[in-house]
């Protein structure tokens, strides 16, 4: 029985190293793609994300979750639905439940699951965003974090980190690879010169 060179231990050590690699590479590809997804591909589908910032609607909606919002023609919104709306001038976000529904004078009055009253102020149709459609538990931490400063150079940061990954294995590939492949590359140009020399 044969044992295996020096160089083909080495040759086989490298192969499995850049398996390992690229399976690392491909998840972190994974996540990234998800998180694009997640806060900002869904809004091709009208879906608009938003943060729970309070507790206000526990257990239904955690602090740090990401609820997803479709806009909905107020008049098919009933009681128990959740809406998310603009609560004042300074347009501060909010997420409750409907308690009732005045048509007559066209708005809702809302309350959050955990409080003991229902909201001061109704909301006015024309001040309703849409339906919580669905959510993801703490995900609004992220989206919270992103949308900051320092978020952003955080994105960035990734950027580059998923550019090495890819470029990596390229860099440190064993010189005897690159040279196989540079040696390839010349029998292919070769092969071709050949061939149009025959043409001609």
């Amino acid at each position: 029985m044969r044992k295996e060179t020096g160089r083909g231990q080495r040759k086989k050590r490298t192969g499995s190293l850049r398996n390992i690699w690229n399976g690392i590479t491909w998840l972190f590809v994974g996540c990234i793609a998800f998180l694009a997804v997640a806060l900002a591909g869904v809004r091709l589908f009208g879906f608009t994300p938003y943060a729970v910032l309070s507790a206000s609607m526990t257990p239904e909606y955690g602090v740090g979750d990401l609820v997803y919002v479709k806009e909905t023609d107020p008049e098919k919104i009933g009681t128990g639905d959740v809406i998310t709306f603009t609560a004042d001038k300074n347009l501060t976000v909010v997420t409750h439940r409907v308690a009732e529904v005045d048509r007559e004078n066209r708005c809702f009055y809302t309350k959050g699951d955990a409080n003991d009253s229902r909201d001061a102020a109704p909301v006015l149709y024309e001040n309703v965003v849409g339906v919580v459609r669905f959510s993801l538990p703490k995900l609004g931490y992220l989206s919270a974090y992103l949308t900051g400063a320092s978020g952003r150079y955080a994105g960035i940061a990734v950027f580059f980190a998923l550019v090495l990954l890819f470029l990596l294995p390229e860099l440190i590939k064993p010189d005897s690879e690159k040279k196989a492949a540079e040696r390839k590359k010349r029998c292919d140009e070769r092969a071709d010169t050949a061939r149009t020399g025959e043409q001609v």
